[in-house]
């Protein structure tokens, strides 16, 4: 790549951070609650043995972050992957998604939740928390990514089910 000898490389990556960074249309945390996992796929690059788990300590610190991001934009992003996010849905998503709820409650924003998920463990009442909690806010949508073997949902041996579940 050529590039011109009066162009200030470092100053331009920079202003380009800052305007999206601090932009005020949406900032998406992207939140690992624990690299362990359910499963031992192939594909996967974890290593799943003594895999670390968010401590509090850190959750505190997100839900700082938030608070203090939630004045200057409109749309908070929550995106949970891992590792499997919802082996710690009830210490660290459920909490956060809680906290986040009640924040832009009180200053008319919006959220946008996602997980990055193999879905083995998602429950009627997970979806139903989730659900709820962006209805009695100003959510426009909830996204659950599934990757699971399409055995495991009782169809053809064999094939990959690789499909985003929207409820709006």
């Amino acid at each position: 790549m050529i590039v011109p000898s009066n162009l200030n490389e470092r100053e331009k990556v920079i202003e380009i951070w800052n305007s999206n960074t601090l932009s005020s249309d949406s900032f998406t945390f992207i939140i690992n609650p624990t690299l362990r996992c359910n499963f031992n796929c192939w594909y996967c690059y974890e290593n799943h043995r003594n895999a670390p788990i968010m401590n509090n300590d850190i959750l505190e610190g997100q839900k700082a972050l938030i608070g203090q991001t939630i004045e200057r934009t409109n749309l908070i992003k929550l995106s949970f992957f891992g590792g499997e996010p919802l082996l710690e849905f009830s210490r660290i998503v459920k909490p956060l998604i809680e906290y986040t709820e009640n924040a832009v409650s009180k200053v008319n924003k919006d959220i946008q939740i996602s997980f990055t998920t193999n879905g083995f463990l998602l429950t009627p009442s997970m979806i139903d928390f989730s659900f709820t909690a962006l209805c009695e806010i100003h959510a426009n949508n909830i996204g659950w990514w599934l990757n699971k073997p399409i055995t495991k949902l009782g169809y053809q041996k064999g094939k990959t089910l690789l499909t985003p579940l929207h409820l709006t």
